[in-house]
């Protein structure tokens, strides 16, 4: 798993644990009566090929009825050879919609109930697309996306105890995102600023302030995931990612270990 998650949930003794068979079964459990619309494979453990990547690519485009002409198989084939070598050797967790898989490498299961948490929704989104072929996606930022995967995680935990254990972990993660965007964001601000001052159209007050906000900006996803753990652990949490603890309702598709799955 990437070392800069590891910082983030505080798994430094699982960097070199790979999961154990129990780990497969249990997202398996978790996941086999969501009703899935298309081709989704999860990765326990390993990574996949590089042609496998391509081929699983091809179908996906097919499956929602895109030719891919060769410019872009080409510069497609390309990304995905970097793709593929990188999260080897970061043994990065990850779902990539382009090949319509999520990887998993952390033993901790909840790492992957979150990836396939991206892959449950970019499922339906690609089934969207393959239904009508002229809709246009909706854009989404990075908070977006990584919000809908843990929203869609928490719903299919079988016990609240699963589900504030679990927030423990993807709080923190979470909140090194929303960190990141606020680096980002100051950055930005940064940048205007000095063009600005040097067309002779701000002020030093100003720009003593975004400096300010600069230099905390870069300790983002450091304020981020200390935010998370520190809100995680908060006693008398109701919720976490929409879903409410308290007497809240059986999640509508749940592994339920008789084998049945409440509707």
């Amino acid at each position: 798993m990437a070392l800069n998650t590891h910082i983030a949930i505080g798994s430094f003794g699982d960097i070199l644990k790979t999961p154990k068979p129990e780990v497969a079964e249990k997202l398996f459990q978790n996941w086999k009566d969501v009703p899935w619309k298309g081709d989704v494979l999860i990765r326990v453990g390993h990574g996949s090929s590089i042609k496998e990547d391509m081929q699983r690519f091809m179908e996906m485009r097919a499956y929602v009825g895109k030719k891919v002409n060769p410019i872009e198989k080409g510069l497609t084939a390309l990304s995905l050879s970097l793709s593929n070598v990188m999260t080897k050797i970061m043994r990065a967790d990850h779902y990539n919609p382009l090949t319509r898989q999520a990887t998993v490498y952390h033993p901790n299961y909840v790492i992957g109930m979150h990836e396939i948490g991206h892959a449950w929704d970019y499922d339906k989104i690609l089934a969207q697309i393959k239904e009508n072929p002229k809709k246009k996606g909706k854009f989404r930022t990075r908070l977006k996306v990584e919000w809908e995967a843990s929203a869609n995680a928490m719903k299919q935990f079988t016990t609240d105890e699963e589900r504030k254990m679990a927030m423990k972990k993807l709080e923190p993660a979470y909140g090194s995102y929303i960190g990141m965007f606020f680096g980002k964001l100051t950055g930005l601000l940064w940048m205007i600023s000095i063009y600005a001052q040097h067309k002779g159209k701000t002020n030093p007050e100003v720009l003593k302030k975004v400096k300010l906000a600069r230099k905390v900006g870069a300790y983002g996803a450091i304020l981020g995931i200390l935010s998370g753990h520190v809100t995680s652990r908060l006693p008398g949490r109701k919720g976490a990612f929409g879903y409410i603890f308290e007497n809240a309702p059986e999640p509508q598709f749940v592994y339920t270990g008789t084998g049945k799955a409440a509707v």
